[in-house]
């Protein structure tokens, strides 16, 4: 905290404004003091650490093989829902209709008698 004061006391005492190009000008020139101190050092190179992000394929082909299995799914209950609607033909009259939802009871098959439905 003292040293952030001290710097803040020092800009204070300057009591000439500076504009962005001598602030630029000011980085560049203390860049160049550091790296001049570098090299006198004997630091050559400086280490660069190197970051490697795990593969990510992986969730994308899951996640693409859900969405097709939606999409699947979606048009094959589509395709039931049109093959109810259009294909069953429907009875002649009531009486036909009642007859053939007691077949599909007594036959206990459920789809057949929510297509009648």
């Amino acid at each position: 905290m003292s040293d952030m004061r001290d710097a803040l006391n020092e800009l204070a005492r300057r009591r000439a404004p500076r504009g962005f190009d001598e602030v630029l000008a000011g980085a560049a020139a203390s860049a160049e003091r550091d790296a001049a101190a570098r090299d006198a050092g004997g630091d050559e190179l400086d280490t660069i650490p190197f970051v490697t992000s795990e593969p990510v394929a992986r969730r994308q082909s899951l996640s693409s093989m859900i969405a097709a299995a939606g999409v699947a799914a979606l048009v094959l209950v589509g395709t039931f829902a049109v093959s109810a609607v259009v294909g069953s033909g429907g009875a002649g009259s009531a009486e036909a209709a009642v007859r053939r939802l007691a077949d599909a009871a007594s036959h206990e098959d459920i789809l057949a008698a929510a297509g009648l439905l």
